[in-house]
């Protein structure tokens, strides 16, 4: 009888401790689970935050672009008036230089 209590015993020991050991296992198992969702999720989230930031600064650089082109219109405008203004003062010396040359050659 003492010697079927020792058996049980060490059968009991070797049980728990092969469920010890199936325990640790499942533990890595979820454990390495766990750190390959948690990368997986990190991934997303950085991933999303990059299509954000591309998002944005694809808005800024439209908003931008949007805002320029009245700046830019009145800029060539601008610079439109100023040729045309230069072109007619190049214009009137043209013909004030012809108008002397001619009177000082009729004088001649």
């Amino acid at each position: 009888m003492a010697l079927n209590v020792l058996k049980d015993i060490k059968e009991a020991e070797e049980k728990a401790e092969s469920e010890v050991k199936a325990a640790q296992l499942q533990s890595k198992e979820l454990l390495k689970n766990a750190q390959l969702q948690a990368q997986g999720m990190h991934d997303d989230i950085i991933n999303k935050a990059k299509e954000e930031a591309k998002s944005i600064m694809n808005h800024a650089i439209k908003e931008g672009e949007d805002e320029s082109v009245p700046i830019l219109k009145v800029g060539k405008e601008q610079k439109n008036q100023i040729l045309d203004s230069s072109k007619d003062v190049f214009d009137h010396a043209v013909k004030i230089v012809i108008e002397r040359i001619v009177s000082v050659s009729g004088n001649s």
